[in-house]
């Protein structure tokens, strides 16, 4: 039997021998055993080095960007431990301006200390000052060696 645990923690396995009793034995008070075990799993640690939002004209600096022009977010994703992050379908990310999502989706598969550019495109249409952020594995659904590391954020301008 082989089992691959996929989170960390308390557990028990049971061991069951002729369950159906179709063996006649001297003794049938021996043929099940259960025991507990703690199952540690690998620990993983996904980061960012950051965020930044570019516009497309020489007019545009980083994080400033014109009214109804179309630019560019941009993070990188970072695995920074030595462990393969695969079969993680529910590890994500999201990227939110104020309370408005823009796009996620999975982190994984990432080989050890891998980094992966994601980018979008996206139109700014409100005038102001803006906070953009990213959060990594927001379901804590991966066991990691540091959780404070998930948020990011950026504050940027839309000017006119």
């Amino acid at each position: 039997i082989t089992y691959t645990p996929r989170e960390r923690g308390r557990g028990t396995y049971k061991v069951v021998v002729d369950p159906k009793n179709w063996i006649d034995e001297s003794n049938e008070g021996n043929n099940e055993v259960e025991k507990g075990l703690f199952i540690d799993a690998p620990k993983h640690d996904v980061s960012s080095h950051g965020i930044h939002v570019s516009g497309r004209t020489p007019q545009d600096r980083l994080n400033s960007i014109k009214v109804n022009r179309t630019g560019t977010i941009s993070f990188n994703l970072r695995n920074i431990t030595n462990h393969e992050l695969r079969n993680l379908r529910n590890v994500e990310f999201k990227l939110m301006i104020g309370d408005e999502y823009i796009f996620g989706g999975p982190i994984g598969p990432m080989g050890p200390r891998d980094t992966r550019l994601v980018f979008r495109q996206h139109k700014f249409t409100k005038v102001g000052t803006h906070t953009i952020k990213l959060f990594l594995d927001p379901k804590d659904a991966l066991y990691e060696t540091n959780e404070d590391n998930n948020v990011f954020s950026r504050r940027f301008r839309v000017t006119r």
